[in-house]
């Protein structure tokens, strides 16, 4: 017989592996989900039999659970592990995963504490210049302007006049849009926010209006966390606590 024209003569052709244990234990499951899907049909249990049967595949579904998780433990321990060392390498030069750590992390953090009142201080200063020209520039335009409106058309001297200040109030206006740009650029500060909570009561009363659905989440998780950590026995205003028993 001609070995290329037989599928069988293939290494495993006539012994194929075994399956591996993460195969059968997702056989297992599928066949559970399966048997499960027959009975979950949108029928109520009629029958203590029923019940049983479905305790069963429920059972089983959860030792294949907890059997498919110790699998999946076993095989992320090796990068687990790998992982771990490799951090404990990094940690004592640049901390954890948001790098922020370690010996850099700590002369970041100094250098950034040092630098942040100069900066500020600079900043202001830069500011201040911006907003003394703005003004300049302000007032050299209203000088100017008024000057046009006053001046005589028949005097050329007036209007010569008021074209040099509206020309000088333009060029402030330049520099102080220049003096702008300087203290709005290459700051070396980044800037962030922070809200501080004055008046609770008109905050809550302004996040009912502008976003009733995510207060009622937050309150809602309030809720149940405190409803859980005092196993139901406890008393919360507005909130109506049901004892809801479901099978394990």
């Amino acid at each position: 017989m001609n070995e290329e024209n037989n599928d069988r003569a293939v290494i495993g052709g006539n012994n194929p592996p075994e399956p591996t244990p993460t195969e059968i234990v997702f056989g297992r499951i599928n066949d559970l989900h399966a048997t499960a899907q027959d009975f979950c049909d949108g029928e109520p249990i009629s029958t203590q039999e029923m019940d049983d049967t479905l305790a069963r595949i429920d059972a089983e579904m959860a030792a294949a659970v907890k059997e498919a998780n110790a699998i999946r433990e076993s095989r992320y321990k090796p990068h687990n592990d790998a992982k771990t060392e490799i951090q404990g390498e990094f940690n004592p030069f640049i901390g954890g995963s948001k790098c922020d750590g370690g010996l850099a992390g700590a002369a970041r953090a100094a250098i950034k504490a040092l630098r942040t009142p100069w900066l500020n201080q600079k900043q202001a200063e830069k500011d201040a210049k911006a907003k003394a020209l703005r003004e300049e520039a302000a007032e050299k335009l209203r000088i100017a302007q008024e000057a046009h409106r006053a001046a005589d058309a028949t005097n050329l001297a007036a209007k010569a006049e008021s074209d040099r200040l509206l020309a000088e109030a333009e060029k402030v206006q330049r520099i102080a849009k220049a003096a702008d740009k300087d203290a709005t650029t290459k700051t070396g500060l980044r800037t962030s926010y922070e809200a501080e909570i004055t008046d609770l009561t008109a905050l809550l009363r302004h996040i009912w209006a502008k976003d009733e659905d995510g207060l009622r989440v937050f309150a809602q998780g309030w809720a149940d966390t405190a409803t859980r950590n005092a196993s139901g026995q406890t008393t919360i205003p507005g909130v109506v606590i049901h004892t809801v028993k479901e099978a394990r």
